[in-house]
């Protein structure tokens, strides 16, 4: 779906620092899969497409089209002098629209607006909150009262916090002043503010604006650290109408001082105090006297470090946070740690016995609640419901790992990543993550990815694993599905062959689990990892980023992300276009086709030796492209299976080399003195290229290509 050419840049993936391996960037897909936002490492398609300078993560919006794929760069052009530094071009705490169509993010170059002043000990742009849209101007979210302190993107609490799903309701945090009137505070000190369709107020107003506040999954500190749809759960409802927050803001004050969980209701503009004492004042709202406490393994007090501090539903109507006090009547009366449900319907708390830990997720009806319990040893993972708890299995020591949770509406059914070999799971290897699915009813669980030998498996490429440099997008808000949402198709990643014959071994394929067994998806013929991006809502769409080129004419060798689609139309089969003297033979630019998604109703039964439906048609000895230089060419050739390739022709130089398997070779050959001398005069040379395959078995077969230079090109 992403054009050809892209300039150099990839789709789907950023660079690791140096060069080195390309990972998995963000990407979101609308509902209903005709529209895919996503980060490339530059430009996409023509040049003037709105993108700006390639920083490493240049977001785009893609819609489908009846002939194919349209790419749409969110940032506009940014004159150069008005650029600082790398930094100014980089985007921080990204939440994208439910439709893919637009993204919000803090960002320092100037665009959606010009400050009215400047501070002149700032070394790069003042940040700002913005929203852009493929079919919109930039709107700047975040712009402080004139002669407040300008705030710096990504740091000193300028930070998304969530949003609704179009984006006209966006929460953030930031060290400025915003609000006209706002109660004086310290320089250091964050507050909660809410963009509300072009009106910017004060979420924290109810609860102290003097001490601060900070959101309820991003919690306290300046670090610019990634955050993720784990720690970020629901701490803002579906509909962006409700937020949850804790405030005095605990960087803001001593450990000692309590912090109190409160939920902000944004179309009666007040917030409402969830940690309330309703064993001491039963009708009333008097806060709890020792304040909450932040989730993690041992229930340690909110202090300067980052952590969740509370998490709700879907519909922000549940909130669950803890607490070492006796907040009702059912709980204990000691200090240990106990977790408690609020309800904003009725205003009332429910102590939720056992159920104290990390909260995974809580279902829409708040009846059932996953979690991994507390300690710093032998911790479990739990299902809590009003009959009892449940155990899925033991997690282990503090470094265990449950996340990327996913569930159905009901919460009848779980999809997670765990490292943890659940219920004694012989073929999940220590150290590795792997993808379970858990049925309430019957209490079954099933290790998806796991096999002997097996590596780690991903839900999502882009959601933090603790303690690992796995994180390959910064701060994304949003997260890829993983799975349809009646989680009949789980899709996934692992360098674990799990479906039919690979020929690229130990690489990184993308799956799909469904109750008839495990299909791979990527074609499991590149040499580079294939990652799984997103997915459409019914699971009849999955977007996945690979540098195999799958299309005919994606032969640049760099990542592109594809559709794989049931019903989708196939590629049809012809000749690359022939290519004319002198021409850059790098395929003519049109919309690559969808590319047919595998799914029980397409397979073939493996006896009938059918064709992945991802494959292109068997190979043959082509010449897909042509890359020339100033002393020698490079031809792109696709070999039909294991041989010896050789290129010679006049004006060059001769190359032989191995094949190993059915693939794109690339292989760049030197011009003979006699080009170079003829090129160095100006004269006008014609190359022509003979690339003879000789295969392990069977007779030789050559091709041949013209290459016309008319003078040499100096760098």
């Amino acid at each position: 779906m992403t054009p050809d050419p892209k300039y150099g840049s990839s789709a789907g993936v950023v660079l690791e620092a140096g060069g080195g391996q390309a990972r998995a960037s963000y990407a979101v897909a609308a509902a209903d899969g005709n529209r895919l936002f996503f980060q490339a490492t530059g430009p996409m398609g023509t040049t003037d497409n709105g993108s700006t300078t390639p920083n490493g993560s240049v977001p785009h919006s893609a819609g489908r089209r009846s002939s194919g794929w349209s790419i749409q760069g969110l940032l506009p052009q940014i004159p150069a002098d008005q650029v600082y530094g790398a930094g100014d071009l980089a985007t921080y705490w990204l939440q994208t629209s439910g439709d893919g169509r637009a993204a919000a993010f803090s960002f320092a170059a100037p665009i959606g607006g010009a400050y009215d002043w400047q501070d002149p000990t700032l070394q790069t742009n003042p940040g700002r909150i913005v929203r852009l849209g493929a079919a919109d101007a930039p709107v700047w979210l975040s712009r402080p009262v004139t002669g407040s302190r300008p705030p710096v993107p990504g740091v000193s609490g300028l930070r998304i916090a969530g949003a609704s799903p179009d984006l006209r309701r966006v929460y953030f945090t930031s060290l400025s002043t915003h609000v006209d009137g706002e109660p004086a505070r310290g320089t250091t000190i964050p507050r909660v503010y809410v963009y509300d369709d072009g009106t910017v107020r004060n979420v924290d107003a109810d609860s102290g604006a003097a001490t601060g506040a900070s959101a309820a999954g991003i919690s306290p500190g300046t670090r610019t650290e990634f955050r993720t749809p784990d720690e970020t759960r629901n701490q803002v409802s579906a509909d962006g109408s409700r937020f949850v927050y804790v405030a005095p803001n605990p960087s803001s004050v001593a450990a000692s001082v309590p912090k109190q969980v409160y939920v902000y209701d944004a179309d009666l503009h007040e917030s409402v105090l969830a940690s309330r004492d309703q064993h001491v004042d039963p009708d009333g709202a008097a806060a709890a006297p020792t304040g909450v406490v932040k989730m993690a393994a041992t229930g340690e007090a909110l202090g300067t470090a980052q952590a969740t501090v509370a998490t709700a539903n879907r519909q922000g109507n549940s909130v669950v946070f803890q607490s070492k006090g006796q907040l009702t009547a059912d709980a204990p009366a000691d200090t240990t740690l106990k977790a408690y449900r609020f309800d904003m319907g009725t205003k009332h708390l429910t102590y939720l016995a056992g159920a104290s830990g990390l909260i995974l997720h809580i279902s829409d009806d708040g009846q059932r609640v996953l979690y991994v319990t507390s300690g710093t040893a032998g911790r479990q993972l739990r299902l809590w419901q009003p009959s009892g708890s449940r155990t899925l299995g033991d997690v282990g020591a503090a470094a265990g790992y449950v996340g990327a949770v996913r569930a159905t509406a009901d919460a009848s059914v779980y999809v997670f990543q765990t490292s943890a070999a659940l219920r004694g799971q012989a073929d999940h290897p220590a150290g590795t993550d792997q993808v379970y699915r858990y049925v309430v009813d019957g209490d079954s669980l099933t290790c998806l990815s796991c096999g002997p030998n097996a590596s780690s498996a991903r839900l999502s490429n882009y959601n933090r694993r603790p303690g690992t440099s796995e994180t390959h997008t910064a701060n994304a808000l949003r997260d890829a599905r993983g799975a349809s949402d009646d989680l009949s198709k789980v899709f996934f990643d692992t360098e674990t062959q799990l479906a039919g014959p690979e020929e690229n071994g130990a690489v990184r394929d993308v799956y799909e689990w469904t109750a008839d067994g495990i299909q791979r998806i990527s074609t499991g013929r590149s040499d580079l990892p294939t990652y799984y991006l997103d997915s459409s809502a019914d699971g009849s769409s999955v977007f996945i980023a690979t540098a195999e080129g799958i299309w005919r004419r994606d032969t640049d060798g760099s990542y592109d992300i594809y559709d794989a689609r049931i019903g989708a139309r196939p590629e049809p089969e012809e000749e690359p276009p022939a290519c004319p003297d002198g021409a850059d033979c790098r395929g003519q630019m049109a919309d690559p086709p969808s590319v047919t998604k595998p799914g029980s109703d397409l397979l073939a039964p493996p006896s009938s030796g059918a064709q992945h439906p991802l494959a292109p048609s068997a190979p043959r000895l082509t010449i897909h492209g042509v890359r020339r230089a100033n002393r020698s060419v490079t031809l792109l050739v696709v070999v039909p299976g294991a041989g010896r390739l050789k290129v010679s022709g006049a004006g060059l130089s001769t190359r032989s080399m191995k094949a190993r398997r059915a693939t794109r070779y690339t292989v760049r050959v030197s011009f003979t003195r006699a080009t170079l001398r003829r090129l160095a005069r100006g004269s006008h040379v014609v190359l022509r290229a003979r690339v003879t395959f000789t295969p392990t078995v069977g007779k030789p077969t050559a091709v041949r290509r013209t290459i016309t230079y008319r003078a040499r090109t100096r760098a």
